[in-house]
């Protein structure tokens, strides 16, 4: 079939999947789509009766739409499946922005990137992925913690928090974003906590103020995701983050003292990525700088359905 010829068409997510993603990515991308709070938007192309590519998409607050995952079986690559499939997520919403995170290789030629620009979309950096162990991780963080100054506070379960805390919390970053000091877009422990598990989502309290949370989700049953580890406190972030860290990782650990944890710190926070860069041999983390729509590291297998091509 030409490279222009490939029909494509709405369809359900597992059929979108099929024959491509491995049954832990798939619910780990099921988490994520419910996290965004808005329908997504799935595209495929259908070959021998099967899944020859498919696209998920979905719509952002601030009007545009981002391109959670994009795949191409692998024998059918270079053949216009992705293009296609792109053109398509356009002429749905041709007056939204198309984005997505990625991280262009170092020493080959950017495809995903070309192809993302030849549809008019944009390929934004992903930041860093860390992969780790909760037992290791929690050991070692926490012997660095017994080097620190101590943290003024105590921690507390999100679910167990009174409701003056979380209201003062409320009024707190709803201030902040009035004087153009919101914390970061997508850290929210308000939005983040109804689909995080309530055993990982936790807060940190000073003189009964909320200072700072940290929210996880299990997406497998050793698997577990970090979405947010944040301290309000600026110049005290660390040693209010740090606490929170070190408990999410030993609950972890509990549970699945062999699992493995991950989150992505975005490029913009230099300051993390820099403690992490340098703490990553002790802790034995593994940090995977490319990545296309937030996949954990441990679950993009096989290679083949890492790299996105046309």
């Amino acid at each position: 079939m030409g490279k222009d010829m490939w029909p494509t068409s709405f369809c359900r997510l597992e059929q979108a999947w099929s024959g491509l993603v491995p049954p832990g990515l798939a619910a780990t991308l099921r988490h994520r789509l419910a996290l965004s709070g808005a329908p997504p938007m799935v595209l495929r192309v259908a070959f021998l009766g099967g899944t020859a590519g498919a696209a998920v998409a979905v719509p952002q607050a601030g009007g545009g739409v981002e391109l959670i995952w994009l795949g191409v079986r692998a024998s059918l690559r270079r053949r216009g499946i992705g293009a296609s499939l792109l053109r398509a997520v356009r002429t749905t919403v041709p007056a939204r922005p198309l984005e997505t995170r990625w991280n262009p290789p170092e020493e080959q030629p950017d495809h995903f990137g070309a192809l993302m620009a030849s549809a008019g979309a944009v390929a934004r950096p992903a930041g860093l992925v860390v992969s780790l162990s909760p037992t290791l991780a929690s050991h070692q963080l926490a012997a660095l913690q017994a080097r620190l100054p101590p943290a003024q506070g105590e921690l507390c379960d999100w679910a167990a928090l009174k409701p003056a805390a979380r209201a003062a919390l409320r009024q707190a970053l709803d201030r902040a974003a009035l004087d153009q000091g919101a914390i970061p877009s997508g850290l929210d422990p308000f939005m983040l906590a109804p689909a995080c598990a309530p055993e990982l989502s936790l807060a940190w309290l000073v003189e009964g103020q909320v200072q700072g949370w940290a929210m996880a989700a299990w997406t497998a049953p050793d698997r577990v995701w970090v979405h947010a580890v944040y301290g309000l406190a600026p110049g005290r972030r660390a040693r209010q983050s740090l606490p929170l860290l070190i408990a999410l990782l030993r609950r972890q650990a509990m549970r699945a003292p062999e699992g493995r944890c991950g989150w992505e710190t975005p490029d913009h926070q230099v300051a993390m990525l820099r403690f992490i860069r340098r703490r990553a041999v002790a802790t034995g983390a593994r940090l995977m700088p490319r990545l296309q729509a937030r996949l954990e590291p441990w679950e993009m297998s096989p290679p083949s359905l890492t790299t996105p091509r046309a």
